[in-house]
């Protein structure tokens, strides 16, 4: 009965855990897309701000906020618990 709760607690918080990473994902990359539909027609001239380089980092810098939340606080959680 002990591994049985257990596993499911498990599935319970890696759940959790996946759909915050997944909101905060979402939150961040509509946030960023809004902050870069703001900006001057200079700073998209900028070599560091190409169309590549941004669209790469709405694509990366959200994921590794992504994996952070999903997996490294929820192994916190776990050991925590």
């Amino acid at each position: 009965m002990i591994g049985l709760g257990a596993l499911v607690g498990q599935a319970v918080s890696r759940t959790v855990f996946a759909r915050a990473g997944a909101n905060l994902t979402r939150k961040l990359r509509r946030q960023l897309f809004e902050t870069f539909l703001t900006q001057e027609l200079g700073f998209f001239d900028m070599p560091g701000n190409a169309l590549g380089v941004l669209s790469s980092r709405l694509a990366t810098d959200a994921e590794g906020v992504s994996a952070m939340v999903s997996e490294a606080w929820g192994e916190i959680a776990a050991l925590i618990s």
